[in-house]
């Protein structure tokens, strides 16, 4: 939301405009003379500087001088690699495959992109089509293990055989 500044109508206060309702922290000095002849004009100094110190600025850091130091090191680093180059000194040879990464990375499309994310879906769906059907298979033994054990009527290997089959499920 952009809170209405009074600019007032002079060619100073359009110039300094950007720095008082800008991204700037801005310091604002008042000239006035005790003169008598310039009361009129003192008195307008003084209002416009009240007004401007009811003028409230939420400044940010700009983050694009952080980005330009950071590219000129890297582009002071990538000079001192071409120089190691041009004397023969340097292995090329990590920089040749880290290159060869970029370039195939920056060639793929997002077609690309969308069928390996469809291929690693299906992957997922089929890890989890098998834990299920795992699990239906222990399942099924376990009923299976149940049943014989009751045509047996053995009751004392069916709480065994349950004991063992719930500790190790």
């Amino acid at each position: 939301k952009k809170v209405f500044i009074p600019y007032r109508d002079s060619k100073l206060t359009r110039v300094l405009q950007e720095s008082l309702g800008g991204n700037a922290l801005t310091t604002m000095m008042a000239a006035m003379s005790p003169s008598k002849t310039n009361y009129e004009e003192t008195l307008s100094t003084l209002n416009y500087a009240k007004r401007a110190k009811t003028i409230k600025v939420n400044a940010t850091k700009n983050e694009e001088s952080e980005q330009i130091a950071k590219l000129q090191e890297e582009v002071e680093a990538l000079k001192a690699k071409l120089m190691e180059q041009a004397s023969g000194v340097a292995d090329t040879s990590k920089y040749e495959a880290q290159i060869e990464e970029m370039e195939r990375f920056m060639k793929q499309t997002w077609d690309d992109k969308e069928k390996a994310s469809k291929q690693h879906e299906e992957e997922r769906k089929a890890l989890e089509a098998e834990a299920k059907r795992n699990r239906e298979q222990a399942l099924e033994e376990k009923s299976r293990r149940i049943k014989l054990l009751e045509e047996k009527n053995d009751i004392e290997l069916s709480i065994q055989d349950l004991r063992v089959q719930n500790d190790g499920s």
